[in-house]
């Protein structure tokens, strides 16, 4: 009897009957992305628990590596050598500025035309934090950084009360309200 209940747990298992599937991803990606596909997956295997966990992709990673998650969903690059990667969207940032900041109503900014304007940044454990600031330093200046934030909701809420610029993927300026904050395209 015993030896049958485990061939039965691992049928079940393999046929992803039941089981539990560990996922990680950063907040900006999990509502952007993943709704319907974990809804997808969650109707062909209702059996099988998804246990999601919003995090930064730094973190996201360890996570992967202590074995605590079984995937993640990253900010790319990482390090293809400890992770097998598979890119699923490209995306690029936008600047989200207050309606009455000088470069709102421009067709397209530079990154060095914000260098006199306080950033709104993701917390440094969200690879986009990394990213900006290398990307300003490239472009010859250290941003203001006035807030950190885990929460892109919050950090369009920031803009929106003109405290700063944001860099977000276009995935969500597309969900902005225009009349609170402009998205402009990056050059």
């Amino acid at each position: 009897d015993a030896l049958r209940g485990i061939e039965e747990e691992v049928v079940e298992v393999t046929a992803l009957r039941r089981g539990r599937l560990r996922l990680g991803m950063p907040p900006i990606v999990g509502v952007t992305f993943f709704p319907p596909l974990l809804a997808e997956f969650h109707q062909a295997y209702p059996g099988v628990l998804l246990e999601l966990r919003e995090e930064g992709s730094h973190h996201i990673e360890a996570l992967v590596m202590e074995r605590e998650l079984d995937v993640g969903a990253v900010v790319l690059p990482t390090d293809e050598k400890a992770f097998g990667t598979m890119p699923f969207v490209r995306d690029e940032l936008r600047a989200v500025l207050h309606p009455d900041h000088p470069l709102s109503r421009r067709p397209q900014v530079a990154l060095r035309d914000l260098a006199a304007t306080p950033f709104i940044l993701y917390r440094p454990e969200f690879a986009l934090h990394g990213h900006i600031l290398d990307a300003c330093r490239r472009a010859g200046f250290k941003p203001t950084v006035v807030s950190e934030s885990s929460h892109w909701d919050f950090i369009v809420a920031m803009v929106a009360a003109n405290i700063g610029v944001a860099l977000l993927p276009s995935t969500i300026c597309r969900q902005l309200d225009p009349r609170q904050v402009r998205s402009v395209p990056m050059t």
